[in-house]
């Protein structure tokens, strides 16, 4: 919205560094301190008058970004993810970093309809026994945005559009006795409430930019409307056009909660089967194993297991414990440990009207195992698969 509003931009967040044209991969969410302040500097030298940042839990936990006061601060939604020996000790300090960045901001929009949100952006989370207690006021400079009543930007008339593997919804967006229209090329009520909530943060901005002039705000209304329309983020709901029999799409799900709004929204298009191909990373919440099983088994009409990031832990025991929630829901499922190997099958065996979803590595290009990160990337295997099947039926 920035950009296309006349902003040079930057960005920090999973998907790496953006400076103007330049992409540069980095390892954290919210880098180390120094690299923080590094592309700070590089991205005002470069005429950068605006950042959006995306700022984890675990950097408010180490305090990679104190002392940065941000003049917009966003939050989204919570569920109970990122608990473990390696992250958060308790749902609860996890809730806790989560508000600090409200303490840092001179304005806080947050989603209306989430459960946390008095918790984590009025800041009303305390903190855990044993925590460092942060003592810097919450930000009194509170909106909402969301579909309840009184959010103050507020999604109505809600419309789905489209099926097979082009998808995507419409809605109104209402605010200040004001209303437009927006439509995404993406699915899904989950991106509702985040593109509602990136228009809510920019529509202050694009007010100052209009100083006044009416015809100019409505100008840039539109060309938001436009931004969030061309909108596409690689490995969120990325659709991968190589067949018109059935879609193929690529999503960063990797909890229970992303994976229940994915599926639910895909299913909410009438596909002829819906097919969740996933696996669970090692070393982090053995929970989130048991509910991301239960959640697909329930939600698909096909559940294929996989390995994801095992670092340290064998591939073997991850799909176990993945199996327990499986069951549970008694859903078809089936187990192939290999990635490549689960990929080129649900392919190959995809029927008319399939939409396939590849959950839980979405932009990421490796997988880690014992330390070491090898070079994975699904659009590749896609790919690789495509011309794999295209020989073996003699088409090549």
């Amino acid at each position: 919205i920035l950009q296309k509003c006349g902003h040079k931009t930057g960005i920090i967040g999973t998907i790496g560094v953006g400076i103007g044209d330049k992409v540069y991969q980095t390892h954290n969410t919210t880098p180390d301190p120094y690299t923080v302040q590094s592309y700070l500097a590089h991205m005002v030298d470069e005429g950068c008058d605006s950042l959006v940042m995306e700022v984890s839990s675990q950097a408010m936990k180490q305090n990679r970004v104190a002392g940065i006061i941000y003049d917009y601060a966003l939050f989204t939604n919570l569920e109970s993810d990122h608990i473990g020996p390696n992250e958060h000790a308790s749902f609860e300090e996890y809730t806790y970093c989560k508000s600090l960045l409200f303490r840092q901001c001179r304005a806080a929009f947050g989603n209306g309809d989430d459960p946390h949100f008095d918790a984590v952006v009025r800041c009303k989370e305390p903190a855990p026994a044993d925590f460092p207690k942060c003592d810097l006021p919450a930000c009194d400079n509170v909106m909402s945005f969301g579909y309840g009543e009184n959010c103050d930007f507020r999604a109505e008339n809600i419309e789905l559009i489209g099926s097979g593997g082009d998808i995507g919804i419409a809605y109104e967006a209402v605010f200040g006795g004001e209303r437009l229209r927006i439509t995404l090329s993406t699915p899904g009520r989950f991106n509702v409430n985040n593109s509602l909530g990136a228009f809510a943060v920019c529509s202050g901005i694009l007010k100052k930019d209009a100083a006044g002039d009416a015809s100019k705000l409505n100008e840039l209304y539109k060309k938001a409307a436009e931004a969030l329309y061309e909108t596409k983020v690689r490995g969120r709901l990325e659709t991968l056009k190589i067949s018109d029999r059935f879609a193929i799409m690529i999503d960063y799900a990797h909890n229970s909660m992303a994976l229940k709004s994915l599926l639910t929204t895909l299913r909410e298009h009438k596909p002829g089967r819906l097919v969740c191909l996933f696996g669970c990373g090692g070393n982090r919440d053995k929970e989130r194993r048991f509910e991301m099983g239960e959640v697909s088994s329930r939600l698909s009409d096909l559940t294929v297991v996989t390995s994801d990031n095992p670092r340290f832990e064998k591939p073997l025991d991850i799909i176990n414990d993945i199996l327990v929630g499986v069951k549970k829901a008694d859903g078809e499922y089936i187990v192939i440990p290999d990635r490549k190997e689960a990929i080129y099958s649900v392919i190959r065996d995809a029927h008319d009207g399939d939409m396939i979803i590849l959950a839980g590595k979405g932009q990421e290009d490796y997988q880690e195992i014992e330390g070491v990160r090898y070079h994975m990337d699904e659009r590749e295997l896609v790919a690789e698969a495509v011309e794999r099947i295209m020989a073996e039926r003699g088409y090549v």
